[in-house]
Order: structure tokens, then C-alpha cells, then sequence
């Protein structure tokens, strides 16, 4: 299992991926890493996946399209609120400020106090 989570992380660096291939890769090791209880692992993967979306949708502001801005806005949404899942609370601002430029509208995920808790703690 520990060599498959290497190839998956290898595979989920390599940009000959599409974004949903590289996703899928950090998503399977997600589960991996779970059922064999490395939480360390599981976090520094969750890390991963939230910087990839971050990393899809200034892609898809680069782009041109039809509401390229309100497509980014909901992928800088979930790479946010993976951040706070990790306590990133500093990188889940940053994204939020994104989205809120991007579409006003979207309905966002709100952090709780015990996130900021625990950010005070470490």
C-alpha cells in the first residue's frame, strides 16, 4: 500500500494528468491513508488536493469561456474549505476574499470558533 500511495502522489504531481485525473489519484490515497489511520499522511494529502483545485481554478481564470469567473469562484470555494478541514485558516481567508471577488453571491462555508480553537493552539 505504501509504494501505491507514492505512485498516486507521483502521478498527482504530473501535469500530463488532466486536473480530474490528478485529483482522483489524491483522492484514492485520501482513502488509503484513512483506512491504514496515518493522519499525518491524510492531512498533508488533503493539503495536496485543496492546493491542486487552487491550482485548476487560476487555470480557469487563465482561460477563456463562458462564466470562467463563477467556475473558479466554486473551485476556489472547495480548496477552501479543505483548508479549513485542516485548520489552514489563514489560506481558507485568502480563498474566501477570491470568491467573494469572483461571485458575491455563492453561498460560502462558514468556520466555526472551535477552527480558530485549535489554530491558537498549534
Amino acid at each position: 500500500i505504501n509504494t501505491l500511495t507514492k505512485i498516486y502522489i507521483k502521478f498527482a504531481s504530473d501535469v500530463e494528468f488532466s486536473y480530474s485525473e490528478r485529483r482522483s489519484y489524491l483522492e484514492r490515497n485520501l482513502q488509503m491513508y484513512k483506512e491504514m489511520k496515518d493522519y499525518k499522511k491524510y492531512n498533508s494529502t488533503k493539503e495536496r488536493l485543496a492546493l491542486l483545485l487552487e491550482e485548476q481554478a487560476v487555470s480557469i481564470l487563465d482561460s477563456q469561456g463562458y462564466d470562467i469567473e463563477l467556475v473558479a469562484a466554486r473551485i476556489f470555494a472547495e480548496a477552501a474549505s479543505i483548508f479549513l478541514d485542516i485548520h489552514n485558516v489563514e489560506k481558507y481567508k485568502l480563498l474566501i476574499d477570491k470568491v467573494k471577488t469572483l461571485d458575491p453571491k455563492l453561498k460560502l462555508p462558514k468556520p466555526q470558533n472551535s477552527d480558530f480553537i485549535i489554530e491558537a493552539l498549534n
